[in-house]
């Protein structure tokens, strides 16, 4: 620590007002800040001291300044009270005793701060000079603009904006024109106190002027070389302006990148997944097998075009090659081309649909409100020919899809054969390297393949029930009553749970985990207790009968279909429909076996060499998959690929950008999205959090967890009263999970406020107003 910081940073009253007679940028309103044994003492004299201040008449705020409020790495920002709208000596009295109360047992140097109220504020919010979880050389403001002093740091304001930019970016500013003048006050701070390891709160007045409310020292991270930084970002703008031409097969002039659209890689794997996690979903799902999927189903073209692009190991989607390949494949290229171009203007005006691409802004299949859909492209210029000739494509294809001919069928028959070959002699466990090959290309071949073909089915399945209920056809609780008489694993697995005994349940369920990419995510059989409370398995939950549809929905529905001239009736489509659900989680089910005992096999083969899961975790799934070579030269490839994952791995946790990149600049500043959450179901609940990350137990609370990865089933056998996600859609595993159990569940309410709730006391959920909200 250099002198100058040891100077000027102390108790806030003391930090503040030796700040106060050097910032010529912010300004720092007048203070009197006494001690608490000086209040002890004569809180006369000290009430006597503020009635000689010129804005003692003013209605003020009385703060907390103690000792260990803002030691170095020992912030208690919002810990103690702060009391505002103070007016006269009497109400200044109370108001101090209250803070000092506050502290627990004072300290007799403990202090107390008395300030004017900056009133009528125009934002609010917390400003770090470095990002404060990696010491990275971004510039992270906090802020509200329905502001009150104090309500960013402890956590329950409104309307929270967050915005980043790499600190030695002099060009770009917020767009937001209250905080443009932010950034010169945060470049003065880090001048005068030498280093940027400082966090600022603050507030913008009616007039502009940033008024300092608090200064703090972070504790200290990693370096992090500025140069460094600079050519990381420089490296991943290029990448992204290459990417930002025509480039067929794709259609559309330009791109952009996310990481929730489509095969969704934030819920999946994760913003910052290991080399390994990376690599897996890459070969397993992104560079080929979901364009060879939709291909097979009757889609567009686009194989050997990879749909995930990483920047410096953060994965995105490349969301043209995404929207390309939802185009019917029998769809004029000219039409093809803007429609494309369509979806994406509309992404880029509506970028809180992210999540939600495949229902709010793609034409993926045909169902019984296309005539609604299709009167929305009118208003984009489309014209009555071209929009018939939309709806043909989109209705040869969902009739093969929905009657299965050379799709589903056929991937429940690859599936089946999954499980045959495991009994093969490939499968040897003695031989890790060509285990583990062996486990991986039968997934690819027979379980993500398949997986990827039945989860189009599977959505096409869902859209075309939706459609039914919103054309009046079936009633919202039929629905929910057929989707709940779908017996899917997890009604399985809850049921086993309850019925079987421990040791079948885990041979049966055990090769599941959280992170089904990750290897350093625990089995189910690796760590039973840590997933079930073997002591309350309780009773089985009573099984949903068979939906029997009635006679006169029946008619309905075949009235419907008839009038769009599909050539099936209700009884096939509602085969279809439960066979595609329930086939989507079986492929799931068995794809991860193969995957998970492929990640055991690569922890074995670290062992045979002195390396932990850790490190494996780190090498790349092609550095195995050519382990060829003599025992010395495999540990000296593999300790190799560990050193290299490693340092890659160092770039990526410094790298931050935005969920959306929609132009090169996002990479050097950019505005976090405020997302629309997914509500599943429309029950309501309140009820005390579980925060599962931090291995909160369950049982009869709101389960709060950053993804929906399908390894979370087992929170469904815990009792839980509700779900919360930070990542996922409203066709994600966990979601389809929730609505047929009948839970109250949110999904992708976004990374702030994901933060907010999972360190609630309590969440309410309000599914019917679509309300989701801490409670204290």
């Amino acid at each position: 620590m250099n002198s100058k910081h040891q100077t000027l940073l102390g108790t806030k009253a003391n930090t503040l007002a030796r700040l106060s007679a050097i910032l010529q940028k912010g300004q720092i309103l007048p203070l009197l800040s006494f001690t608490y044994s000086q209040w002890r003492r004569s809180s006369v004299e000290v009430l006597n001291r503020l009635r000689a201040k010129e804005w003692a008449g003013d209605q003020l705020i009385v703060r907390s300044s103690r000792l260990l409020e803002d030691s170095e790495g020992k912030s208690q920002a919002g810990a103690y009270k702060s009391i505002r709208g103070v007016l006269g000596p009497q109400a200044v009295a109370s108001a101090v005793e209250t803070v000092f109360d506050s502290y627990g047992r004072a300290a007799a140097r403990d202090q107390v701060l008395i300030q004017p109220e900056l009133l009528n504020m125009a934002a609010s919010g917390v400003a770090c000079l470095c990002d404060p979880s990696t010491g990275a050389p971004y510039r992270v403001v906090n802020w509200t603009t329905q502001p009150q002093e104090g309500s960013v740091t402890a956590g329950d304001a409104p309307s929270m904006h967050t915005w980043y930019l790499a600190s030695y970016h002099t060009r770009l500013r917020p767009r937001d024109s209250s905080l443009k003048s932010l950034v010169g006050v945060m470049d003065e701070l880090q001048r005068v106190l030498g280093h940027d390891r400082i966090e600022m709160e603050f507030g913008i007045s009616a007039d502009g002027r940033v008024i300092v409310f608090q200064v703090r020292a972070l504790p200290p991270p990693p370096r992090t070389f500025l140069n460094s930084h600079r050519r990381i970002l420089r490296q991943i703008e290029k990448k992204i302006v290459t990417a930002q031409v025509a480039s067929p097969p794709t259609l559309g002039n330009t791109t952009c990148f996310g990481v929730m659209p489509d095969w969704n890689p934030a819920e999946m794997i994760g913003i910052r997944p290991k080399p390994l996690a990376l690599s897996l979903y890459r070969d397993l799902v992104t560079d080929s097998i979901w364009s060879q999927a939709r291909h097979i189903y009757g889609y567009r073209d686009m194989r050997n075009v990879p749909l995930l692009a990483e920047f410096s190991g953060l994965p995105y989607i490349d969301v043209r090659a995404s929207f390309t390949s939802f185009v019917p494949k029998t769809l004029d290229d000219k039409i093809a081309w803007r429609l494309v171009a369509y979806y994406l203007e509309k992404l880029r005006t509506q970028p809180h649909l992210h999540d939600k691409v495949e229902f709010e802004i793609v034409l993926s299949c045909y169902d019984l409100t296309i005539t609604e859909q299709l009167s929305v492209l009118a208003e984009y210029g489309f014209n009555s020919r071209e929009r018939a000739a939309i709806r043909a494509s989109l209705f040869i294809l969902t009739e093969r899809i929905v009657r299965g001919i050379g799709t589903w069928r056929d991937d429940l028959v690859r599936v089946q054969m999954l499980q045959k070959r495991r009994f093969l002699p490939a499968y040897r466990r003695n031989d890790q390297p060509n285990y583990v090959n062996a486990m991986l290309r039968d997934c690819a071949a027979y379980g993500t393949l398949p997986f990827a073909g039945l989860a189009r089915a599977g959505f096409i399945a869902v859209q075309m029930l939706n459609s039914l209920v919103i054309k009046g056809a079936l009633s919202s609780e039929d629905r929910i009553a057929f989707l709940g008489s779908v017996d899917a694993v997890v009604s399985a697995l809850q049921r086993d749970f309850c019925t079987l005994p421990r040791h079948a349940f885990l041979k049966k369920y055990g090769h599941l985990r959280p992170g089904t990419y990750d290897i350093l995510s625990p089995r189910y059989d690796e760590a039973p207790e840590r997933y079930f409370n073997w002591t309350r398995a309780g009773e089985p939950r009573d099984h949903q009968p068979r939906y029997h549809i009635s006679a006169q929905t029946t008619r309905a529905i075949n009235s419907l279909l008839r009038h769009h001239n599909f050539s099936f009736r209700a009884p096939e489509l509602l085969q279809f429909v439960r066979q595609a659900i329930r086939g989507r989680e079986w492929a799931k089910f068995e794809f991860t076996r193969n995957l998970s005992d492929a990640l055991t096999g690569i922890k074995r083969l670290g062992e045979q060499y002195g390396l932990t899961s850790e490190e494996m975790s780190y090498v790349d799934i092609g550095t195995i998959k050519s382990l060829r070579k003599r025992r010395t030269e495999v540990a000296a490839n593999l300790r190799s690929a560990v050193a290299r994952g490693k340092h890659a791995y160092s770039r990526t946790c410094i790298t931050i950008l935005p969920s959306l990149i929609f132009q090169p600049e996002d990479v050097w500043a950019f505005e976090t999205m405020q997302t629309e959450p997914n509500f599943i179901t429309q029950m309501n609940v309140t009820a005390p959090v579980a925060n599962i990350d931090r291995h909160d137990a369950p049982e009869h609370k709101i389960a709060v967890v950053l993804s929906a990865d399908p390894g979370y089933d087992w929170l469904f056998s815990r009792q839980i009263l509700g779900l919360v996600t930070a990542y996922g859609g409203a066709n994600s595993h966990m979601a389809i999970r929730a609505l047929e159990l009948g839970i109250p569940a949110v999904t992708g309410v976004g990374e702030s406020r994901y933060s907010q709730l999972s360190k609630a006391l309590a969440i309410e959920i309000d599914g019917t107003n679509h309300i989701v909200r801490a409670l204290e």
